[in-house]
């Protein structure tokens, strides 16, 4: 089977059913939308400055078709996210799930101009430590994206069968140059920490990719390599 009901009730917005959460931290910008399906009660409120989110049920394994999907339940969970702004720069996040492990992540958001954005991120993910600091700039012909993330050997957001997504770890590097004659130059270095498959007593994997890549340009052709 498969439902979604969301209603208001006071300030508050309640959901019941099968519903993606986003768990995503200040220091995802090499890659956003960490996202897994659960099934449960989910209710967002609002405490004075601060966003408020709780979750009880558990996440959930989904199938189905393109207008319809159904889910069924894979392991229990509850959940406690909180958005605090502390100024009109600076944010500040917290992100615990309990279900067969524990997760709890803190994290800071310090926008200090227009052009640059960094992050820090430390705690625990399935029982396992992590630490991310990174920083994000960018200027009129110029981008870079650098960042180190510590992550244990079998680090997860959410610890279920079926959220075995990839994560960054160690040194990562992202710089994009793009030159007035439509040339566009991006050199970067990605370390990733992958779970095999299902099986949480598996051994992780790492992989390194090192990257370089231009496109330029010509007479309404477009040539990369």
């Amino acid at each position: 089977m498969g439902s979604y009901i969301k209603t208001t009730i006071g300030s508050h917005q309640v959901t019941l059913g099968d519903q993606p959460i986003l768990f995503d931290l200040p220091t995802d910008i090499f890659n956003t939308n960490h996202f897994f399906l659960t099934r449960g009660m989910g209710v967002t409120a609002k405490k004075g400055k601060a966003n408020i989110f709780i979750f009880a049920g558990g996440t959930a394994v989904a199938s189905g078709t393109q207008f319809f999907q159904t889910a069924k339940m894979d392991s229990r969970a509850g959940m406690l996210f909180a958005d605090v702004p502390l100024t009109p720069n600076l944010h500040f996040y917290s992100k615990t799930v309990i279900s067969r492990k524990l997760t709890s992540v803190q994290a800071l958001d310090w926008r200090p101009r227009k052009w640059l954005r960094t992050g820090v991120a430390a705690g625990v993910g399935s029982n396992q430590p992590y630490f991310a600091a990174t920083a994000d700039g960018e200027r009129n012909w110029f981008s870079l994206k650098a960042g180190y993330i510590s992550a244990g050997n079998q680090f997860r957001r959410v610890t279920a069968p079926s959220v075995y997504a990839s994560e960054l770890d160690r040194e990562n590097i992202l710089a994009v140059m793009k030159f007035s004659s439509g040339a566009v130059v991006t050199l970067g270095r990605q370390n990733f920490l992958q779970p095999q498959g299902t099986d949480p007593s598996a051994p992780y994997l790492r992989a390194t990719v090192n990257q370089a890549q231009g496109s330029f340009d010509v007479a309404q052709f477009r040539f990369g390599a």
